[in-house]
């Protein structure tokens, strides 16, 4: 068994060797691992510092910026593992979260896909996103970072949608929720997710991150099947 851990990057010089590093301390559970770093045209030292991380899990990848969406999928079409777990550069894995996870997975065969808690942490300079986020406790949201996937799930709900530049998580989310595919939202912190001044969602609007138009694409599918997998129909039946 192997996991292949997906790190798409672009411009992340100030975090990436924190990110790495986080994943490889985590690594005691005996299940081989291989960390993808899909390089999206960064124009930054990324690629001096993934380099002299000097860590042989790692297989870099460079493509010309296309956005992360693009990115993720490359790494996934590379990837070795039959279990896919995701982090971006400027976050971090707590301690606990691959045991936790694959633990779970491998006693819950029938569960394709595990999540858990985000706990946001606000950097200097910030912290006018902690008043418009409000959030200073681990909540579940729609992070990949916190999820732990079984490759297979993207053979039947098919990849990152490339025209999305923002919210191609959310589209695969409500992907996932309208194929029925099982899942599991434990609850433990599994991902630490870091609130910067250089975050590229700061200052964007939902109709900048472009969540109107994945849920507008989760409607335009859900309209074209006879029951909708998220509003089902109730079957009174007849005595």
């Amino acid at each position: 068994m192997m996991l292949s851990v997906i790190m798409p990057v672009y411009n992340g010089a100030a975090y990436i060797k924190e990110a790495v590093e986080s994943i490889a301390a985590l690594h005691e559970t005996g299940i081989a691992l291989e960390i993808i770093i899909v390089d999206d045209g960064s124009t930054d030292n990324t690629s001096n510092i993934i380099h002299g991380l000097n860590n042989p899990a790692i297989r870099y990848i460079h493509q010309p910026n296309s956005g992360p969406s693009k990115a993720r999928n490359t790494a996934i079409r590379a990837a070795r593992g039959e279990l896919i777990a995701f982090l971006d550069a400027d976050d971090r894995w707590p301690t606990h979260k691959l045991k936790l996870q694959l633990s779970f997975l491998d006693a819950n065969q029938n569960v394709d896909v595990v999540g858990g808690l985000i706990d946001y942490f606000y950097m200097p300079g910030s912290e006018y996103r902690k008043e418009q986020i409000k959030i200073d406790t681990p909540v579940f949201n729609v992070q990949l970072g916190g999820l732990i996937v079984r490759k297979n799930v993207f053979d039947r709900v098919g990849y990152f949608n490339e025209q999305l530049r923002f919210s191609e998580d959310q589209d695969w989310i409500l992907r996932i929720k309208e194929a029925n595919i099982s899942m599991q939202i434990l609850n433990e912190i599994v991902l630490l997710y870091r609130i910067h001044p250089g975050n590229v969602t700061i200052h964007k609007t939902l109709k900048d991150l472009g969540v109107l138009r994945a849920l507008k694409l989760s409607l335009d599918r859900r309209r074209q099947l006879s029951e909708d997998p998220l509003n089902p129909t109730i079957d009174e039946g007849k005595d």
